[in-house]
């Protein structure tokens, strides 16, 4: 009679393990959207900042129409030197843009650089196209007055550049590092507006 006390014993155990192991499928549940969610946030933050800090990611977007310069384009610049009475030996910058927007542009402001052999940027300055300088006035007026009249404003009747129309440019480099360091220019359109 043991036995079959035992036998009905060892039958009632197995339903109290189904009843401790049913929850364990809710926590499984539960922990598994942790390490999914945890994936997509990381996924995201990544994608996220590679689009901010990478600057390949901005480099294919052109500049937007309000900037005013994604139609205008530089033409034939070439640099040379000067030897000036008051300045000392200058670099000058010399070139066109050309306005290739429907309607007349006017007060484009450009940036030219020098660059050393090493690739340093050696100097920078901010002017306008349309104001120049002549050969007399490179040559014997000081840096300071020379700057003050290519970074001024330009007035007066041809201040507007219409479609299809050019535009000169000039900028003058003074207190020149050793000239046997300086290797390249660039020069940008910055900014213009509608005229």
């Amino acid at each position: 009679m043991g036995r079959p006390e035992g036998a009905a014993r060892e039958e009632s155990p197995p339903s109290a393990p189904h009843e401790v192991m049913g929850p364990a499928p809710n926590r499984t549940r539960r922990r598994l959207w942790l390490p999914v969610l945890l994936v997509l946030v990381l996924t995201a933050s990544a994608a996220i900042a590679l689009w901010l800090f990478f600057p390949w990611s901005h480099a294919r977007q052109s500049a937007p129409e309000n900037a005013g310069i994604h139609l205008l384009h530089l033409v034939e610049t070439q640099g040379y030197f000067v030897d000036s009475r008051e300045a000392g030996q200058l670099f000058v910058i010399e070139g066109r843009v050309r306005n290739d927007f429907a309607t007349p542009r006017r007060w484009i402001l450009l940036r030219a650089k020098l660059y050393t052999t090493d690739g340093q940027e050696a100097r920078q300055q901010l002017f306008y196209a349309g104001n120049l300088l002549s050969t007399e006035q490179l040559r014997g007026l000081p840096l300071a007055d020379q700057l003050g009249l290519i970074q001024q404003t330009p007035q007066g009747p041809q201040v507007a550049i219409t479609a299809g129309q050019e535009v000169s440019f000039m900028v003058p480099f003074g207190d020149l590092p050793d000239i046997s360091k300086l290797s390249d220019y660039s020069v940008e359109i910055v900014a213009s507006q509608s005229s």
